[in-house]
């Protein structure tokens, strides 16, 4: 009796526990699951809520995980006519989602408000994004929408490559990923990250780094003022080059050589039409990835104290030569990402101008440069030349203004205080505030600090030497 009592008991056991899960951790996961839901829900229609009154939203169920990751699947956004001007496109994502630093953060953040820091890591990302209605641009544009590849299209004889297209040359009919990062840790460095991703067929990855010095938590509005520590955008075949190599090959041309030709013909048409053409070694390099795949990846190297509000107010040529940009392409040496400008062309004034450039080459008539440059070889663009700076001069007898000091570090000179004594020796360091001069030997031969504001004149004592009627250079002044 006793013995099947406790077999008894020991069977009730098991689903005396179970209840208990079920109906002290289950029940209240589940009804947590369910408040989520409702308020993730809500929390979509009311971001949604300002599009209303432009466009016809559409969306479909949205979703959360554990990782921190909300959005919604299935939205499209329809201009409605009476409120815009006609043409306007249709957008359409087969998913959306804003990664966050995860489910708790969330959670203070559904409850509390987003907080003002950044925080350590936020995302967004949508799939397989559509914009039906845009006119096609010339010859694929400059980036492919699903191959992530420059130029996709250039001398194919096509707008661009759709999906269908990408699926006709063999390659995975696989989803299409932007997203958007935005990282940071305690190094100082705020890095946003951009990648549009087809795997199987291509992706471009591009990098930009932001050094901030305040510590703590990162604010956008003090980032305005971060400087530019890192500047990086990747181009990288997983396929798509050499399909599209073939297809274009059985469409256009006889030989794969020979579209490689139309196809580097078709990327300087592209680039002439916004009043560009690249160097004769970028070309070359970009011709070595566009036929063979691999990485074509552009490297900046920013200068010291290059701020995010200076970029904005550079001009282009300023923008380069404070970036210093290169180009690394797979199997080839690194090249300057340079350019050389010319008169904007559309491609239908391009194919106008080459007819007639032939048919004058044809009859011996002599070119003009514009039309000469259309039919002739890639430019060699020449290195930026670095203005030598201005230095100072003396007059006849070394006197020399205390600020005009800077470029004489190393040169013997004189200085009168304001009590009247003077000291002479060699310029070893300067700056606003004061100058650092090492005596003569008869005097001690030791450095002496003088500050600014007790100095009423200096004079150089090997004046002679740097005027304009010397032979020694001018921009040579400071010795070393």
């Amino acid at each position: 009796m006793a013995a099947r009592q406790a077999r008894s008991i020991n069977r009730a056991r098991p689903r005396r526990w179970l209840w208990l899960a079920l109906t002290r951790v289950g029940l209240p996961i589940a009804l947590l699951g369910l408040l989520l839901w409702w308020r993730l829900d809500a929390l979509v229609d009311r971001q949604l809520q300002p599009l209303r009154s432009v466009a016809d939203v559409q969306r479909g169920a949205s979703f959360l995980n554990w990782r921190g990751e909300v959005g919604v699947r299935g939205l499209q956004l329809s201009p409605r006519p009476d409120l815009g001007p006609p043409g306007l496109p249709t957008l359409r994502a087969a998913r959306v989602a804003v990664q966050t630093p995860g489910l708790g953060w969330l959670l203070r953040a559904m409850v509390f408000g987003p907080p003002e820091a950044l925080p350590r890591r936020l995302g967004f990302s949508v799939a397989n994004l559509e914009f039906d209605g845009i006119v096609p641009v010339e010859q694929g544009g400059f980036i492919g929408g699903y191959s992530g590849i420059p130029f996709e299209a250039a001398g194919c004889g096509v707008e661009g490559f759709s999906r269908q297209d990408l699926q006709a040359m063999g390659l995975p009919p696989t989803d299409t990923v932007l997203a958007l990062l935005i990282e940071h840790a305690d190094a100082g460095v705020v890095n946003f990250s951009i990648n549009l991703h087809t795997p199987g067929v291509g992706q471009m990855q591009g990098r930009i780094g932001v050094g901030y010095s305040d510590g703590g938590a990162v604010r956008a509005d003090a980032l305005a003022l971060g400087q530019l520590v890192e500047f990086n955008w990747s181009f990288i075949d997983e396929g798509f080059v050499a399909a599209r190599n073939n297809w274009c090959t059985d469409r256009v041309t006889t030989s794969l050589a020979d579209f490689n030709r139309v196809h580097l013909d078709g990327v300087r048409a592209v680039l002439r039409t916004i009043g560009l053409q690249p160097d004769a070694d970028l070309l070359l390099a970009f011709g070595h990835f566009a036929a063979r795949g691999g990485e074509f990846r552009i490297e900046t190297r920013p200068g010291r104290n290059l701020g995010l509000l200076q970029l904005g107010m550079m001009q282009p040529d300023q923008l380069m030569q404070a970036l210093a940009p290169y180009v690394r392409v797979t199997g080839v040496n690194p090249v300057r990402f340079a350019f050389a400008r010319v008169r904007p062309m559309s491609l239908r004034d391009q194919q106008r101008a080459q007819q007639v450039a032939m048919a004058r080459l044809q009859d011996g008539i002599p070119l003009d440069p514009e039309l000469e440059e259309m039919v002739g070889d890639p430019p060699r663009v020449p290195e930026p030349q670095v203005p030598r700076p201005q230095v100072p001069l003396p007059a006849r007898d070394g006197s020399i203004g205390y600020a005009d000091l800077g470029p004489y570090v190393g040169r013997e000179i004189e200085i009168t205080t304001v009590w009247g004594s003077r000291r002479r020796g060699q310029l070893v360091d300067f700056a606003q505030a004061r100058i650092l001069i090492r005596l003569r030997n008869y005097e001690g031969g030791f450095d002496l600090n003088v500050p600014a504001e007790t100095i009423t004149s200096v004079r150089l004592l090997d004046a002679a030497a740097i005027q304009p009627d010397s032979s020694t250079d001018l921009t040579d002044a400071q010795a070393n």
